[in-house]
């Protein structure tokens, strides 16, 4: 009796296993894709559930193979308080899982880096910067070693950045820009998204599209379309730019995308996600008596998102999930508990033709198009990423010469 005892329980524990094996399964995963995963707005982790956050960053980990992660975004808003050490350093311990595993870039939100307001009432437009705790935490010294990173604006910050990676010959380049870029700032992102034609681009920033705003066609705000005006629309090889920052109403995720088609017909797909506010249980939330279940509290949802990239059958598909609550989103929570309650928002496809789009070389050096002219086999390239025609030893003399007086390509951006 006691061993069929015994032999049920086992049973019973085996059955448990598998129910979380199988409620932890990623959605998305197969051959010949790859997946991007954003983490937006997660300041309430690191300030009150610094769990939550773990075990985000541990089911990135876990599923680095089966989902073929290839990099994680950070959106920012890495924190509440931006004075608060202890905030900051829940933030660096639990993103230090993914050093040396999974390539990631963060990015300073307004919660981040905004030490004033220009309306103390509408936290948006800062009036003066402290990035202080941002630098020490996030710094240029957390990714200058990583080979896929590529350099940063200003030099040796990480308050811009930018990131190559390459899957199955698809040359992709992840450009991180701060809370409301100043003009010299999206000047030094054009100039790096230019100077790498062959390659398309996901631009993360922090307020670039709202709900709101994708319903009327147009941009967030001065921020967001300075971002449009000033680098996304004159660049064809950006195809896919998000963000994070908005909360619709109160204890809503904020879900929505949209298709923009530029002037030379190039598309970017514009999406901002944020769930920064939302209670792990909608359906049994009071917001007349928010502190009735300490586990139903905002900020406790865990949600994140990711992107499954197959570039075979021209698609990319997101999906919403949260490793807190082994669980995923589609379109039935949609319709009942998104602001505009329609679907689509939490699991949607996107088209995108990644063998057609346009991406012609990167610009050519001066001194290599004079080289160029000459009927000389290629033999090597330069650190630079320039390549060289050269002729034995007087023409790679001259060549030295020209380049150490014209100095790098400004695009190619980093240290130098």
């Amino acid at each position: 009796m006691k061993k069929r005892i015994a032999f049920i329980s086992f049973l019973l524990f085996l059955l448990l296993v598998c129910l979380s094996v199988c409620a932890e399964a990623p959605r998305g995963a197969g051959p010949n894709r790859f997946t991007v995963v954003v983490l937006p707005d997660t300041q309430a982790y690191s300030w009150l559930f610094p769990d939550i956050l773990d075990e985000q960053i541990r089911w990135i980990v876990d599923n680095t193979d089966s989902l073929n992660i290839k990099m994680v975004i950070h959106l920012g808003d890495l924190v509440e308080k931006l004075g608060e050490t202890r905030q900051w350093e829940n933030a660096s311990k639990s993103l230090s899982m993914l050093d040396g595993k999974v390539p990631y870039l963060v990015l300073p939100g307004n919660h981040d880096v905004c030490k004033t307001y220009e309306d103390p009432k509408r936290p948006v437009i800062c009036k003066e910067f402290d990035f202080t705790n941002y630098d020490k935490y996030f710094g240029y010294s957390r990714f200058k070693d990583y080979p896929w990173y590529k350099g940063s604006y200003p030099p040796k910050t990480n308050h811009n950045s930018y990131a190559f990676i390459e899957v199955d010959g698809l040359r992709l380049g992840f450009l991180s820009l701060m809370h409301q870029p100043s003009p010299d700032v999206l000047d030094w992102a054009k100039r790096v998204v230019s100077a790498n034609r062959d390659r398309l681009f996901v631009l993360a920033t922090h307020d670039y599209v709202s709900a709101w705003s994708i319903s009327k066609g147009t941009h967030s705000n001065t921020i967001g379309m300075g971002i449009w005006d000033k680098l996304v629309k004159d660049s064809s090889n950006i195809f896919l730019a998000t963000n994070g920052h908005f909360v619709p109403v109160p204890y809503r995720p904020e879900d929505a995308h949209c298709t923009r088609t530029r002037g030379d017909g190039s598309v970017v797909h514009e999406i901002v996600s944020n769930y920064q506010s939302e209670p792990p249980d909608p359906a049994t939330f009071n917001p007349g008596k928010p502190s009735a279940d300490p586990k139903n509290l905002p900020g406790q949802s865990g949600k994140l998102r990711y992107y499954v990239f197959s570039p075979s059958e021209k698609k990319i598909r997101a999906y919403t999930c949260s490793p807190h609550l082994r669980k995923y989103y589609d379109d039935a929570y949609d319709e009942q508990y998104q602001t505009r309650k329609q679907k689509g928002l939490s699991q949607f496809e996107l088209t995108y033709d990644f063998g057609q789009a346009t991406r012609p070389q990167t610009q050519v050096h001066p001194a290599e198009e004079a080289l160029a002219k000459s009927r000389i086999p290629w033999q090597f390239s330069l650190r630079s990423s320039v390549f060289v025609r050269v002729r034995p030893s007087l023409a790679l003399m001259e060549l030295a010469k020209e380049l150490v007086s014209q100095g790098p390509p400004p695009e190619t951006g980093a240290s130098w």
